[in-house]
Parts: structure tokens; sequence; C-alpha cells
């Protein structure tokens, strides 16, 4: 039998504060999103979120909470997520270099 307590399987790594991982996400035909998650408090941000669901869809599998969105530029194949997730998740923060970002 099993004793009461133990666990089955490997233990799962412990979470080293500051520890951060990205997630590479590719979208379109020849770009990426990337997925930034800082490990201890789960709480991540978004590089060219040009792909709002699958952005969304790939934060509910990493279990995050989506902070902000980081915009290298306006062009829509990096910038076009960046209204539709501000409208979705209200207290989301849209950075980039100029107004045309949006969000």
């Amino acid at each position: 039998g099993v004793a009461l307590g133990t666990r089955r399987g490997p233990a799962a790594p412990p979470r080293v504060p500051g520890a951060m991982k990205v997630k590479v996400i590719s979208v379109l035909e020849d770009n990426y999103m990337y997925l930034v998650i800082e490990e201890s408090s789960r709480h991540a941000v978004a590089v060219d979120a040009a792909v709002p669901r699958r952005l969304l869809e790939i934060v509910r599998k990493e279990d995050v909470v989506l902070k902000a969105i980081l915009t290298t530029h306006h062009h829509w194949d990096h910038a076009r997520g960046n209204e539709e997730l501000a409208q979705l998740l209200p207290g989301l923060q849209v950075f980039g270099a100029d107004e045309r970002i949006g969000g």
C-alpha cells in the first residue's frame, strides 16, 4: 500500500524569487510574441501581443496573471492585440515607443 502523506512522482522544483521564464510564442507567418513570467509571483508581461486569443490561451495554460504589454513598435503585426487585451483585462498596462501602439 501507499502511506498517507506521500507524494507520487517528482516534486515540483522550488520557485526562486526573481527567477524569470520566457515563453516564445510563434504567431502569424513569421512573427513571435513573448511571455515573460516572474516565477515566484506568477506575474507576466507580454511582448508584442499581436494575437490576443493565442496569448490568453498561453496565459491560462501557464497559470499566470498578465500585468502589462511591451510593444516594440506600432506595426499591426506587433501592436494589433493591445486594444482588445486592454478591454478584456482592466488595469492592464500597455507600454511602447509612441501613442500609435494603442491600448
